[in-house]
């Protein structure tokens, strides 16, 4: 069982990551292609900065995005002979197929408890800082903020998915 919650963080690290990566890299061509051909071939690279930025902007968007349909397909997923299921309200009948509107309240409580975590690591990192311990401020970026997004967030997200009442996880039988 401990096995199966290490691979549901592990699929959802690399899908969420594929699909926002996905997206940036589409954004970054389509912007590229339409400011080149709009450019007449002049500015290159001020086109290539532009582009740029605006991968980096459909990275973010795209990991957002691809955030609430991970979870989405996690649900019906069979890992390690187990699988995540979800139940109606009465606890009765289990969903064949979840959709998107079904998992909404869920992506909801883990992205705010994944930003009040975010509140309180930046938080301490301020005090920390104003207490006299100057470098960590230099390590709060991009960067720092996605590998806390996707460490701590797949931790809130087991946590959150083996405490919901609605969702259940189940052994798989093989014939």
């Amino acid at each position: 069982m401990r096995n199966f919650w290490l691979r549901l963080w592990f699929y959802w690290f690399l899908y969420s990551n594929f699909i926002a990566l996905l997206v940036g890299i589409i954004i970054y061509v389509l912007s590229y292609l339409l400011l080149y051909l709009k450019s007449q071939h002049a500015v290159g690279e001020a086109i290539h900065i532009l582009s740029f930025f605006s991968a980096k902007v459909g990275w973010a968007a795209g990991y957002i995005i691809s955030l609430l349909l991970v979870i989405k397909r996690l649900f019906g997923r069979e890992l390690n002979g187990y699988s995540l299921v979800m139940y109606d309200c009465k606890l009765e009948n289990s969903f064949v197929e979840v959709y998107i509107s079904d998992t909404l309240k869920l992506w909801r409580k883990w992205l705010v408890r994944l930003a009040w975590a975010l509140i309180v690591v930046i938080l301490l990192i301020v005090l920390l800082h104003f207490v006299g311990i100057v470098g960590l401020i230099k390590f709060v970026n991009i960067y720092t903020l996605w590998i806390f997004v996707s460490f701590v967030g797949g931790w809130i997200l087991i946590v959150l998915m083996s405490k919901c009442p609605r969702i259940k996880v189940i052994k798989r039988k093989h014939i």
